[in-house]
């Protein structure tokens, strides 16, 4: 920091002025000490209130030129060409107009100016957030309707498969008290005729030429 400071004094003191810029008095003639003071007037209360009245204008002029400045990055930011030239225009008329307060009231306009972009902007980003959300809206009633359409097709599919179960346990329950019914009542059967026995013949047929009658299991009782 000190050495900044010491090269700004030594940039001072060399661009010194020689002699005062108001009456032409010799200043600054003995700058060769370290410390001395770079003088811009003589000292008298004509030049000091000339030296006064020419840095409150340069600074006005600065503050123009920095006002100036200030406008023209916001159109070249914010603003197209045609605006920008507009805006231009503008802030010369005003800034001619005043030369006090006219850098002033053209930045107070650029404001104003702003305020409304800032408004219409939000104003767009509201617009674009509605339909956004109305196009959301949509594509959710839009599936909403898709999924109601499948749930019905879904119901009367199985409307239709309960229907049929409905018939097939019918069916079934038909069969099945039938099928009781002929348990509860059984139809009787007629014995089967028995075969005959060719053994049992052949035995019977050799027993009569024998002359032998054959067992028939009541021949004891009968000697008894």
């Amino acid at each position: 920091m000190s050495t900044n400071y010491y090269s700004s004094y030594e940039q001072e003191r060399k661009n010194a002025p020689k002699q005062c810029p108001h009456c032409g008095e010799p200043i600054n003639q003995d700058l060769s000490s370290y410390g001395s003071k770079v003088r811009h007037h003589c000292g008298s209360q004509a030049c000091r209130k000339a030296y006064s009245r020419a840095n409150i204008l340069e600074r006005k002029h600065q503050a123009r030129r920095d006002a100036r400045q200030r406008i023209l990055a916001y159109g070249n930011r914010w603003l197209d060409l045609d605006q920008r030239r507009s805006l231009m225009t503008m802030t010369q008329m005003v800034m001619d107009a005043n030369f006090d307060t006219g850098h002033q009231i053209a930045e107070q306009i650029v404001q104003i100016i702003e305020s409304q972009r800032c408004k219409h902007d939000r104003i767009s980003v509201l617009i674009e957030n509605a339909a956004l959300a109305k196009r959301r809206a949509d594509e959710a009633q839009a599936h909403n309707r898709d999924m109601e359409a499948q749930y019905k097709h879904r119901i009367a599919e199985l409307e239709s498969e309960l229907v049929l179960l409905q018939l097939l346990q019918g069916s079934i329950d038909k069969i099945a008290a039938e099928q009781l019914d002929k348990q509860a009542d059984p139809i009787p059967q007629e014995p089967e005729p028995e075969e005959e026995d060719e053994d049992r013949n052949a035995v019977l047929a050799t027993l009569a030429l024998a002359g032998i009658e054959p067992y028939t299991g009541g021949q004891d009782d009968s000697e008894e």
